[in-house]
């Protein structure tokens, strides 16, 4: 994996539960580029320990299209080409967001839901991709 990228909603304690699975990505993945799609601000804490490599607001308007009718914005498409791997934690109860993916033939698409299941709660996120390694140390 090159480019990963993880659309996560929620406020501050959302993005918190889900900081473990993205440190498990990025120890699975240490050389690939982390993405997040969600609240800025609160990912803007995972950027300061390079757990991930970049954060954008799921609040950008260029977000939106995932939601509507194909074809995508030619930038958009463009832009998540790069992925190697898309996961979603957004909302889905349509398809309308799962629709869009995969880009390309060899990009991985997983979903997971945004609506915690599991206790404790850090430990739900890793349902999504159950191949990676689940440890306690990341979750105290």
């Amino acid at each position: 994996m090159k480019h990963i990228l993880v659309l996560r909603g929620g406020a501050l304690g959302d993005f918190l539960v889900t900081l473990p699975f993205l440190r498990a990505v990025r120890n699975t993945w240490p050389a690939a580029r982390l993405e997040l799609v969600g609240n800025a601000r609160a990912g803007a804490l995972a950027l300061l320990d390079g757990t991930i490599d970049a954060v954008h607001a799921q609040s950008d308007s260029r977000w939106s299209p995932l939601y509507a009718e194909p074809p995508l914005p030619a930038t958009l498409q463009t832009e998540l080409e790069k992925f190697d791997l898309v996961i979603s934690f957004w909302p889905d109860p349509d398809g309308e967001l799962s629709r869009h993916f995969p880009r390309r033939e060899s990009q991985r698409f997983v979903t997971g839901s945004a609506h915690v299941s599991t206790r404790p709660a850090a430990a739900h996120f890793f349902q999504a991709l159950p191949e990676l390694p689940y440890q306690t140390d990341f979750l105290f």
